[in-house]
C-alpha cells in the first residue's frame, strides 16, 4: 500500500509542471521577449518571434504601442522585434504569418499619432503589404512626411493594383508634380502612365525635367520616342541638369533590348517649356539621330 501510494506521489510531482499556468501579464511577456534582444543566433531569434505572434492581436498592439518618436525614449529593442516579425512572415511559407503582421501593422499605423512612428511601421509593410494594404497607403500619398515610405510600400508589391493608384493620385494632384510618385512609376515600368507623365516633360523645375525622363525611359513605350529625343535634342553637353541625354540612350538601349519598333516619322516634339540656356545644334534641328 505505502509503495503504491509513493508512485502516486511521484507521478503527481512529476505531472505539476504540466499543470501549472503561466501567469505573467500581456506586458511581463513581451518585456521579458525583448530584453532577450538581440538574440544571439537566427534559431533563437525565430524562436522569440514565434513567442510573440503566439500573443495575437492584443500583444501586438501591445508591441507597438512601445514605438515612441525619435528622441522621446529607447523604444529600440521593440522596433527590432517588429523588424524581426516582418522579416520572419515575408519567407515563403508563412502566409499566415503574413497575413497577421499586415493586419496588425494596419491598424498600428492607423493608431499611431506621430508621423515618425507611422514612417517606421510602414516601412515593415514594406515586407508583407499585399492588396488589402494599398486603401490605407494610398491616404498617405499626399502627405509630405509619409508619402516616400507608402510609395515604396507599393513599389514593394510590384502588382498593377499598387501602380494604378500610384498613377490616380498623381493626376489627383496635377499640376503638382510628385517626384517621388513619378520615379516609382517609371521603376513599375508602367506604361498607362506615360500620357500623364510626358505632361511633366518641360517643367521649369529640372529636378520634375530629370525624374520624369528617366521613368519615361525605363518604361519604354514607342510612343515616347519623340518626346525623349525632343529634349535630348537640345542638349548641348551630357553634364546638365535633366539629364535629358543620358535617359534617351537608356530608354534607346531598353527598346533595343526589347526589340521594340519604332517608325521615324515626323519631326520630334519639343517640351513646352525649354529649359533656358539650350539652343539646338545645327546638325539636330530636323530628324532624328
Amino acid at each position: 500500500m505505502k509503495r503504491f501510494i509513493v508512485i502516486i506521489f511521484v507521478l503527481l510531482f512529476v505531472g505539476l509542471p504540466s499543470f501549472s499556468q503561466d501567469n505573467r501579464t500581456l506586458e511581463t511577456k513581451i518585456a521579458d521577449i525583448l530584453a532577450q534582444m538581440p538574440a544571439d543566433d537566427l534559431s533563437y531569434r525565430d524562436r522569440l518571434v514565434d513567442e510573440l505572434f503566439s500573443l495575437g492581436d492584443k500583444g501586438f498592439a501591445e508591441l507597438a504601442s512601445l514605438i515612441v518618436a525619435p528622441g522621446t525614449g529607447d523604444d529600440a529593442a521593440a522596433r527590432m522585434a517588429i523588424n524581426s516579425m516582418a522579416r520572419y512572415a515575408s519567407q515563403k511559407g508563412e502566409e499566415k504569418e503574413k497575413a497577421f503582421l499586415e493586419k496588425n501593422l494596419l491598424t498600428a499605423i492607423t493608431a499611431a499619432q506621430d508621423k515618425e512612428v507611422q514612417r517606421f511601421l510602414i516601412h515593415q509593410l514594406n515586407l508583407v503589404a499585399c492588396d488589402g494594404s494599398i486603401p490605407l497607403l494610398k491616404k498617405f500619398l499626399t502627405d509630405e512626411t509619409l508619402c516616400e515610405p507608402a510609395t515604396q510600400a507599393l513599389l514593394s508589391m510590384g502588382r498593377e493594383k499598387a501602380a494604378a493608384v500610384l498613377l490616380e493620385v498623381l493626376k489627383e494632384t496635377a499640376p503638382t508634380a510628385n517626384v517621388t510618385l513619378i520615379k516609382a512609376l517609371g521603376e513599375m515600368h508602367y506604361k498607362p502612365a506615360v500620357s500623364t507623365l510626358t505632361q511633366f516633360v518641360g517643367n521649369k523645375d529640372a529636378t520634375v525635367q530629370r525624374v520624369t525622363l528617366q521613368a519615361l525611359a525605363r518604361i519604354g513605350d514607342p510612343a515616347s520616342y519623340k518626346t525623349l529625343w525632343g529634349v535630348a535634342s537640345l542638349t548641348t553637353t551630357a553634364y546638365e541638369p535633366t539629364l535629358a541625354l543620358p535617359s534617351f540612350l537608356v530608354y534607346l538601349c531598353f527598346i533595343r533590348k526589347q526589340k521594340i519598333p519604332i517608325k521615324l516619322t515626323g519631326t520630334p516634339s519639343s517640351p513646352p517649356h525649354s529649359p533656358p540656356g539650350r539652343t539646338i545644334l545645327p546638325s539636330q534641328k530636323n530628324g532624328f539621330p
